[in-house]
């Protein structure tokens, strides 16, 4: 899969995360801002919405050295305190592999519960990664 392909997806997400969850994604944690630095200690400290602002921000080399990877793992720590949109990102960082190992099934896992708890949004982008 290409780049291009990947940052297309993750370009989707970030619109329809935006649409679903407002100013939690456009701008991230409230107290943080788009502040790495501070981003960093919120997130250090268990801040979901701060640890899925900086994996949007390494998925994207904003402010950021780009890093799927570090990204991943900031995802992973949002997603499991049932961040919505973070199991969606990460879901399609499975799904691709990109940052983590390529794992369909995983990938459609958490964009399935994602889907279950999200919206119409979270419904599309399910259906494209994994609907045959």
């Amino acid at each position: 899969m290409s780049a291009r392909t990947i940052f297309r997806g993750l370009v989707l997400m970030v619109v329809l995360c935006t649409l679903w969850a407002g100013e939690v994604c456009a701008q991230g944690a409230l107290d943080a801002g788009g502040d790495p630095a501070a981003l960093t200690q919120a997130a250090d400290r268990g801040d979901a919405k701060a640890q899925f602002k900086l994996g949007e921000m390494y998925t994207q080399g904003q402010g950021v050295p780009q890093d799927y990877a570090k990204a991943a793992i900031l995802f992973q720590k949002s997603a499991a305190q049932g961040f919505v949109p973070a199991q969606g990102f990460l879901g399609v960082l499975y799904v691709h592999g990109v940052g983590v190992p390529k794992d369909v099934r995983k990938g459609c896992g958490l964009l399935h519960t994602a889907m279950a708890k999200g919206t119409l949004g979270m419904q599309k982008v399910f259906d494209r990664y994994c609907v045959q």
